[in-house]
């Protein structure tokens, strides 16, 4: 699908052999610079472009792969660093969406994960793998050992005696539990107050309704934020419900931001992280919680939340540079 939707058109046509390095690279940046693709969604474009060129090499067609060092994440044309910036819920418009979960009752439903993500942090895929023996709740810590992946499992359907199996189009990726996405990934959390609340709504709503987990990944099935007939749930699921809530918090509230609709589950990842910068605690601190395996990345989230305060903070300051007298600024 990747390949059909994108480097067909692009690269397809040409002969495999008279690919170059620079085909390559003009192929990712063009992605980037003219249809306005994430760093991100271009990085799984190239390794796919690699295995297939690399495929290539491995049968003769290639003497080298030319995608070999043709293109870098996060360098542009011109070698210039191009970074997406991220942007965080402000306090303010956090309290707006939790207020519209706890007052909406077709929402409501929703709050107990939403609320755990706002105050734990983790990665969508971590809150999916997440097991209630994960939970110690006397020494008020969340281990997080696994993360959710899909794993490639090609099925055939069975055809009468005579025809050729052909592949089945459905159930081609199987959920399973694997590492975190880094070596510092896996990691323990204190539990903050709001988030052993969130758990707990949970579990007293599968407990009133009769939710059982009903899905087993890898021989575990003792999930905890399942769906209402107990099914796992899915990031594509919970960013349809992120979307939802904050179509209902335009509505309510007029002077709600402006690209609601552009909130994700990472967002609520971030805006934890930026929460945590402007209470002051610590980098190192802010980089174990949120198992960043680089402490830069935890910098690029200081550097943006510390801006807001920074203005209040000049502000402030401003005014004890001011003669009583002339109220000018003194010399």
């Amino acid at each position: 699908g990747m390949y059909e939707k994108s480097i067909s058109g692009a690269l397809g046509k040409k002969e495999i052999r008279k690919i170059r390095k620079a085909d390559v690279r003009h192929y990712c940046e063009d992605l980037i610079s003219q249809k306005g693709l994430k760093e991100s969604t271009v990085r799984n474009y190239f390794r796919l472009l690699y295995q297939i060129l690399e495929f290539g090499v491995h049968e003769g067609y290639l003497p080298e792969n030319p995608a070999r060092r043709a293109w870098r994440s996060g360098k542009t044309k011109g070698g210039e660093l191009r970074q997406k910036s991220r942007r965080a819920l402000t306090a303010k418009e956090q309290r707006m969406i939790l207020e519209t979960l706890d007052t909406t009752p077709a929402l409501r439903r929703w709050a107990p994960v939403i609320r755990f993500m706002m105050y734990t942090g983790l990665r969508v895929g971590e809150v999916e793998a997440l097991r209630w023996r994960d939970i110690d709740k006397n020494r008020k810590i969340l281990t997080v050992a696994h993360t959710m992946g899909r794993k490639f499992e090609e099925k055939r359907d069975t055809e009468p005696e005579g025809q050729s199996n052909r592949t089945s189009r459905r159930n081609r990726f199987r959920k399973c539990l694997s590492q975190p996405k880094t070596e510092s990934g896996e990691r323990q959390i204190p539990l903050m107050k709001d988030a052993e609340r969130a758990l707990d709504t949970e579990r007293k709503r599968q407990k009133r309704r009769g939710i059982t987990c009903r899905e087993k990944v890898d021989g575990c099935s003792d999930f905890i934020f399942l769906t209402d007939d107990g099914r796992l749930l899915s990031a594509s699921l919970l960013n349809v419900v992120i979307r939802q809530i904050c179509c209902q918090v335009q509505r309510r509230y007029p002077e709600a931001f402006a690209g609601m609709e552009r909130i994700s589950c990472h967002t609520l990842r971030h805006t934890f992280a930026t929460r945590m910068c402007e209470a002051g605690v610590q980098m190192k601190v802010i980089q174990d919680v949120m198992g960043h395996a680089d402490i830069s990345m935890t910098m690029n989230v200081y550097t943006e939340a510390t801006m807001d305060q920074m203005n209040v903070e000049i502000l402030a300051l401003e005014g004890k540079f001011r003669s009583p007298a002339s109220g000018e600024a003194e010399i």
